[in-house]
């Protein structure tokens, strides 16, 4: 059988033309083929080493320096953020622990802190007892008048004074009754004084008398801060009336202080019970007012009687430290 193709007449245009039919390529024996594969862009570029300058960087590992530090910033932070919830969970689940411990640690502290500044006060108090306690020395110069063997002989001389319109107190020491018709606070002041009695014809002599005891005496241990701020007041008449006298003035400043004094001791001693204390503090009162009337007005009478108040004053005082309440 003829498997070659059968021949095919095609008129075209009246013109008769031969046509042989070509195998198809299927129908084609096999044939060995090479084809020839050029490179890409792509590839070269992969596999082509650039050329660089000796000193210049590659840029590969500058890319590759970030993503490292990139990576250990993330896991630093995810570290952190792990840790973080890590003692917030721990701490959620030991809350209820430390809220009832705290209470107590609180107590504690409260407790220390409320403790010392008790201490301090009662120190503080125990100090201030002390220094009140211990009374300051009180100098005087008094213008004594006769010295008697009895407190009868004494109680009549004074009766004598007083009805020549004399100042007189009688205090009695080592067993004899001295008779004082006057007191001012320095040696200028006494020997004034003196000369005034002498020109009265009274034979009188200056002496200055120390009151040496500074503790108060157990049965005004009550009163100990009153009694020595009331001395304190009585030792400042004391030497305003000295200075009045001698001078004939005081400052408004030092009158202002020893009057404002004065006043807070009268009302602090309305609560007073001990006879003598109450006294004492009468007699401070009485010659802060008198002091005021003989600045303003120098009148003979009136520093006559201010005399008086403080010689008063001044045996009250020396019977207080004695402990004796009348």
């Amino acid at each position: 059988m003829d498997k070659r193709s059968p021949k095919i007449l095609i008129k075209v245009n009246g013109t008769e033309t031969n046509y042989k039919e070509e195998p198809t390529k299927q129908d084609a024996p096999p044939q060995e083929e090479f084809q020839w594969m050029l490179p890409s862009e792509q590839i070269l570029q992969h596999n082509v080493v650039p050329f660089r300058a000796g000193n210049e960087l590659s840029v590969e590992p500058k890319k590759r320096k970030g993503r490292r530090k990139q990576m250990i910033l993330t896991v630093g932070t995810a570290v952190l953020l792990g840790t973080g919830f890590g003692f917030g969970v721990l701490h959620v689940l030991d809350g209820t622990k430390e809220e009832k411990s705290m209470p107590a640690a609180a107590s504690v502290t409260s407790t220390t802190t409320t403790t010392a500044p008790a201490e301090k006060q009662t120190k503080s108090s125990e100090q201030q007892t002390q220094q009140s306690a211990a009374l300051e020395e009180l100098a005087v110069y008094v213008i004594q008048g006769n010295v008697f063997s009895t407190a009868e002989r004494g109680q009549a001389a004074l009766d004598d004074m007083k009805e020549k319109g004399m100042p007189g107190a009688l205090i009695n020491s080592d067993g004899k009754t001295f008779l004082f018709i006057g007191i001012a606070n320095d040696e200028k002041g006494a020997k004034k004084l003196t000369a005034s009695y002498k020109a009265k014809g009274f034979a009188v002599l200056e002496k200055r008398r120390v009151f040496t005891d500074k503790q108060v005496p157990a049965a005004f241990k009550k009163y100990e801060g009153l009694i020595g701020k009331t001395e304190k007041s009585l030792r400042t008449l004391i030497e305003q009336t000295s200075t009045v006298y001698t001078a004939g003035k005081i400052s408004n400043e030092q009158w202002s202080e020893l009057d404002k004094s004065v006043k807070e001791l009268t009302k602090e001693g309305k609560s007073v019970e001990k006879a003598e204390v109450k006294k004492l503090l009468t007699y401070v009162s009485l010659s802060c007012d008198a002091l005021q009337e003989y600045k303003e007005t120098k009148d003979e009478k009136t520093f006559v009687k201010l005399q008086q108040l403080l010689l008063d004053g001044l045996v009250s005082y020396e019977t207080v430290l004695t402990g004796k309440d009348s």
